[in-house]
């Protein structure tokens, strides 16, 4: 009974592989020929990565408990009596007093019956499911030094550059230095036009607008990463935007400390196949749909 407690919640009918989620259909020849020769900034990310945590013990106590109590309190029948009787003065029929008191007797015995099971449950079972604290912590600096040398900006970044020198000629690399000149973070006052002059039409800019663990209800459940990439491509001239789009990704699916193990191999393979996937997807949208297939 107690291990159908503790994993209750933690089922998901996900796909565990690989893949954007929302890939959209490539550009048409016309809009991808108004895009000139397109300079490709590095990339920027919008917000920190947010790695959910699974419930330590002590955390686990009062899912795991409260779990139990619906079950037990859903489960338990008393022997129950119509104890009815008909008004002829109001023509209805009532409940008797004693019936009322017996049946509030036994509500209490029921409540007291699940508040003990619950809690007996909630301990024993937290200590089961709950993953201690101190290897949550070490997890998550493992999953953290991973993200810190090997960032999924730089890795997407890479791959576009790698993929564009394959399979398209109309693009220009830009610095990091560059991309601070230009004020993009202000669109009533970005300052592109200096471009011109090195020959660009137009730019790319792609940011990271999220990177998280998604996953199911549960104490310890198994954890997807997932991350939110939007491109935009910006007229020089005039600072126009002529397109925009989003990339949706998923990856596999494992346990917070199993993402983590060994220097956190699995999650930096994870990292990899996503600049991988975003990487392709980007210029399979921008410069050359039939080419990355």
């Amino acid at each position: 009974m107690l291990l159908s407690f503790v994993s209750a919640g933690c089922r998901t009918s996900e796909p565990n592989f690989s893949r954007i989620i929302n890939e959209p259909a490539p550009l048409p020849s016309g809009v991808r020929e108004k895009f000139g020769v397109i300079g490709l900034l590095p990339l920027e990310t919008r917000s920190v990565a947010e790695l959910s945590r699974p419930a330590n013990r002590l955390e686990a106590i009062m899912p795991v408990g409260g779990r139990t109590f619906d079950t037990v309190r859903g489960s338990t029948r008393w022997e129950e009596s119509d104890g009815e009787r008909f008004n002829h003065r109001t023509a209805e029929y009532e409940t008797h007093p004693r019936v009322i008191e017996k049946e509030f007797n036994q509500e209490v015995a029921s409540l007291a019956f699940s508040s003990l099971a619950a809690g007996l449950v909630g301990v024993v079972g937290g200590l089961f499911a709950g993953v201690p604290e101190a290897e949550i912590q070490r997890s998550e600096e493992s999953l953290r030094r991973a993200l810190a040398e090997r960032p999924l900006e730089a890795g997407v970044h890479e791959q576009v550059l790698k993929l564009t020198r394959r399979h398209a000629t109309n693009y220009i690399a830009l610095s990091a230095a560059d991309a601070a000149t230009l004020n993009l973070g202000n669109a009533t006052n970005r300052n592109l036009a200096a471009l011109g002059e090195r020959g660009l039409d137009s730019v790319l800019w792609v940011r990271v607008d999220y990177q998280r663990f998604d996953h199911a209800k549960g104490v310890n459940p198994p954890m997807t990463f997932a991350s939110g990439v939007s491109l935009q491509v910006l007229r020089v001239s005039d600072g126009a935007l002529l397109h925009t789009s989003f990339l949706d990704y998923r990856g596999r699916r494992k346990k917070f400390t199993a993402w983590a193990e060994r220097d956190a191999k699995s999650f930096r393979a994870e990292l990899s196949r996503a600049s991988q996937f975003l990487g392709a997807a980007v210029v399979e949208k921008i410069f050359a749909p039939s080419a990355v297939k």
